[in-house]
């Protein structure tokens, strides 16, 4: 039996994330002034459910150094989902595929509200493979998540290992046991979650191991990208421990930056917990607007912090993404 750690990957109180400037998108929900910066937050007790009785007089918001003033604290529920489920179907996951497709139609059932959410299912090794496009057809979701399997590059022997010469890197059997998780996040973020509604939430779940071994972007170009399309990364490690480990770092890393967050299920029964922790943070969140003083244009360091004390004895934990206008 696998035996993959359960860790819930959490931003602390006083975490600083590094965020790229976009654009702020003119809605009914946040002021229309050109430099207006956006926070989309979740907040979750000690027992990882959703803080749903935060005030604005209990944040404050430091941006490169400078306490900012918030202009407009919303708290935003049930808003329409759209989604990006990615699949790691590299040679790492030759074991633990199957697992991960009765996990991603599992999640499908749980969230996709018909008429109301959408999703879209890409399978990835060296390249990103789209099986279906947005849609809230969970028949088609069912479908295509059935569609994705492990195709073994040539010589491929099993357990990661390849008997003979390497075929060359830019060979399609070479990508086929290859990982390109960053390169996958990014062409998702650009054709498989195009921006449509300023009143949803975007995300991407990514079921991987979290080694990237193939990719031409980097994880901050990732990161990038999220950022700038609004969409938070929900990563769910799985690994086969008898062969491959799962890189936790990177996936805390690319989810935590993007305000999402990582999981790392230890049973097959963890699943139903972490979506549900997943279908509340996409439905309810806090939506924060002020105008930074700091001149816009270039990465910057941003830091949310709960001063309120009774908030701040009771373990609160933050996770964020933010939006600032380029120049």
């Amino acid at each position: 039996m696998l035996r993959i750690l359960l860790l819930t990957s959490t931003v602390l109180l006083s975490a600083t994330c590094l965020v790229v400037a976009a654009s702020a998108q003119d809605s009914g929900t946040q002021p229309t002034l050109s430099n207006a910066s956006r926070i989309v937050l979740t907040a979750v007790d000690k027992d990882l459910h959703s803080v749903t009785t935060l005030r604005a007089e209990d944040l404050q918001i430091v941006d490169d150094g400078k306490l900012q003033k918030i202009t407009r604290f919303q708290r935003a529920t049930d808003q329409p989902v759209i989604l990006a489920i990615l699949i790691d179907a590299s040679g790492s996951q030759e074991r633990t595929l199957p697992g991960q497709k009765l996990a991603a139609t599992s999640f499908v059932d749980l969230i996709i509200r018909a008429g109301k959410d959408k999703a879209a299912v890409a399978s990835f090794t060296g390249t990103l493979e789209v099986e279906q496009e947005l849609t809230d057809d969970v028949a088609l979701l069912h479908q295509a998540i059935a569609r994705v399997k492990f195709v073994p590059p040539p010589g491929y022997a099993g357990g990661g290992v390849v008997v003979g010469r390497l075929p060359p890197a830019s060979s399609a059997g070479m990508l086929v046991g290859s990982t390109a998780i960053w390169d996958a996040v990014i062409k998702a973020c650009d054709e498989l979650l195009p921006r449509a509604a300023s009143q949803t939430r975007y995300a991407i779940i990514l079921l991987t191991d979290g080694e990237d071994t193939i990719s031409k972007s980097k994880m901050s170009d990732a990161v990038d990208h999220a950022i700038r399309g609004e969409v938070a990364i929900y990563s769910i490690g799985i690994g086969d421990t008898f062969t491959f480990s799962v890189n936790k770092d990177a996936l805390r890393k690319i989810s935590e930056r993007t305000g999402g967050r990582a999981f790392f299920p230890k049973h097959g029964a963890d699943f139903q917990t972490i979506f549900t922790e997943i279908g509340e943070d996409l439905r309810t969140q806090y939506i924060i607007t002020y105008s930074p003083t700091a001149s816009g244009g270039s990465a910057r360091k941003i830091k949310v912090e709960i001063v309120n004390p009774a908030l701040r004895s009771a373990a609160i934990q933050l996770s964020y993404q933010q939006f600032t206008p380029r120049k």
